[in-house]
């Protein structure tokens, strides 16, 4: 065998059927842009000396405590903050707290202890502690961006608006603050919803945000009793990308207004699935409050919106600290806690997500989602028996829910279980009122992955054709579809047309850009396909199977010694065993000069390519 098959994405347990809170796509690219910028370079709030720290070690035993269990010895002031330092950074959030604390306790008027020690609070949950902080910080910094966001978020939760807005005013106008500085000011105007506009165009002119600043406006609009101009400003909200947490917002707002079919009719459209398929509590004819009745929720909601955005744009830290921010004006918002508990599924602290997850009322619909999510991370932690269990359980506990059988499909077809996989799959499917919406298309996907994998290509082909008609121009059905076919070596015009779709759609994914470059091995132009898998290893340098991939066309295009140096750095970046395996028998024994296509018979076969081929 001269090479393993091309990497084609698989479906990760809790990915299919629909995503419960999918971040807006343009919000999240713009959010990437401002973080690209420099907007994570104000974290730590000062680094200078400043003054009226002293007695914080004393506040409450919270301040310059340190665990005594595990860290016996208090270290020095130095080379405590030295292993605070090592903690963050290893996103061990509560000993970076502790020694925090203690170098602090040392070191009373040190400023950028201080500094680290604020932002973990934050991160923690610990607000008492970076209250105590925020005065002395601000003193020593009074433009500190965190510590004025950080004054905004307590003056609103205390009551104490007139404060809340002159430290709103006193945020940056640039980088992520262009967004949550414009939202709190726009929450905090004296003027009501005339007064919100300035701080909302602000927010429009950052490109992205443009249905974010509607859905606040209206939310601002909904509050001051303003309907007719707030139901405009709903529905500028709502795009062909909008998250559930929208579709419920305008939902709310067409209920409370005499319009409830209008209502119901938004979640099929923009969710694929009634109301009730999507585990939502419906009305039952009660007159609903507003999910957002103050400016407390509503700066909340605008916090959570950020920080949902931090987990799709990769900024999984700045994510934490805006959720703990929403969770610091309304405790009871849940979810603000899936967010939270998303950012440390981000930061692989899955310990502190299953934590958070178990924090919602699994009565709840979020509760719901959250016990789905637990299961998920016994999968990823490989616990694939006790993540079956407790999904297999909830499937019984709810009989007219698909969700469960889904992941359960996902974790055997994780496991390679995929006969047993398709057969949850199929359970799932027969609970299903209408499968044929565009919601499902990724249940059709993660069957069609695993019919494939289990060597029925006709099947396989029908279920992933079937989820790409429900969701045209979906860049891993696209690259899934059409690498199988180049492995297949069937309608290879078609299958190179979609792989180069799916690039074209995700140009930085180095997983679909390595696809493209293996259907150009497979058919024999050596050329393209070195120059478009070397790009691939420049998006995904660490990926062995990438790598070998290189080292094969360098190999065939007639590049002996570089093909060799590309595997034997393939085998150092800890590949899978067999594709290990492969790579060493081809060092032992160099594979045969493979013809071109227009010299050979191509190859069409009536079988799948066998199990293990590629994949991620």
């Amino acid at each position: 065998m001269e090479a393993i098959g091309g990497r084609r994405e698989r479906a990760l347990p809790g990915t299919a059927g629909r995503p419960k809170w999918p971040t807006r796509l343009k919000g999240a690219v713009a959010l990437t842009a401002l973080l690209a910028l420099g907007a994570c370079a104000e974290i730590t709030p000062s680094s200078g000396v400043f003054s009226g720290s002293a007695g914080l070690a004393d506040s409450g035993g919270d301040v310059g405590q340190i665990r005594t269990d595990s860290h016996p010895e208090l270290p020095s002031a130095h080379a405590a903050y030295l292993i605070g330092l090592v903690a963050q950074d290893q996103h061990d959030f509560a000993d970076a707290l502790a020694f925090y604390q203690a170098a602090l306790a040392q070191d009373p008027s040190n400023g950028e202890i201080a500094g680290h020690l604020f932002v973990l609070a934050i991160v923690n949950g610990n607000f008492d502690i970076a209250s105590k902080l925020a005065g002395p910080l601000q003193q020593a910094n009074p433009l500190a961006p965190l510590v004025n966001l950080t004054a905004v978020i307590e003056d609103v939760r205390d009551g104490r608006l007139d404060e809340a807005r002159a430290a709103a005013n006193r945020l940056p106008r640039q980088d992520v603050y262009r967004v949550t500085g414009a939202l709190a000011r726009a929450w905090l105007a004296q003027a009501g919803p005339a007064g919100a506009e300035p701080a909302l165009k602000e927010l429009e002119s950052v490109r992205g945000f443009g249905e974010i600043a509607s859905l606040h406006r209206a939310l601002i609009l909904d509050q001051a009793g303003n309907r007719d101009q707030a139901e405009a400003a709903y529905r500028a909200a709502l795009d062909e990308g909008a998250p559930v947490r929208v579709v419920q917002l305008v939902a709310n707002f067409l209920e409370r207004t005499g319009k409830p079919d209008e209502a119901a009719a938004l979640y099929p459209r923009y969710l694929g699935a009634t109301e009730a398929e999507l585990g939502l509590p419906a009305s039952g004819g009660a007159v609903l409050p507003p999910l957002v009745p103050d400016v407390a929720s509503g700066l909340a909601e605008a916090l959570f919106d950020v920080s949902n955005l931090m987990n799709g744009a990769g900024a999984f830290n700045l994510a934490l600290l805006n959720a703990r921010f929403a969770l610091e004006l309304k405790p009871g918002f849940p979810e603000a806690r899936i967010v939270l508990a998303q950012a440390f599924e981000g930061v692989k602290r899955p310990d502190l997500a299953r934590e958070v997850y178990a924090s919602i009322d699994p009565a709840t619909t979020l509760g719901w989602t959250a016990r789905l999510r637990i299961a998920a991370l016994k999968q990823q932690a490989g616990d694939g028996e006790g993540a079956r269990t407790d999904l297999k359980a909830l499937a019984e506990q709810h009989p007219d829910r698909p969700e469960p059988l889904v992941e359960l499909g996902n974790s055997l077809s994780a496991d390679k279980q995929y006969p047993a996989a398709i057969d949850a799959y199929n359970q799932a499917f027969a609970r299903i009122k209408d499968p044929d919406t565009a919601g499902w298309w990724g249940l059709y996907y993660t069957r069609g992955t695993a019919y494939e994998r289990a060597r029925n290509w006709p099947k396989a082909e029908s279920d992933l054709r079937k989820a790409l008609a429900l969701q045209p121009n979906q860049p891993s059905v696209m690259n899934y579809l059409g690498y199988s076919m180049v492995d297949r070596g069937d309608r290879l015009s078609e299958a190179l047309q979609l792989i180069k779709g799916a690039v074209t759609l995700r140009p930085d994914d180095g997983y679909i850009v390595d696809s493209l470059g293996w259907a150009y091995y497979r058919m024999g132009d050596y050329k393209n396909a070195e120059t478009t898998l070397e790009h691939a290893v420049e998006l995904k340098p660490a990926d062995p199977e990438i790598n070998a991939h290189l080292g094969d066309a360098y190999w065939q295009g007639g590049r002996r010694d570089e093909a060799r140096l590309q595997w034997h750095r393939a085998l150092g970046l800890n590949p899978e065993p067999d594709l290990a395996r492969a790579i060493e028998a081809k060092l032992d024994k160099p594979p045969a000069h493979i013809p071109p296509p227009q010299t050979r018979p191509a190859k069409r076969t009536t079988e799948a390519a066998p199990a293990g081929h590629g994949g991620s």
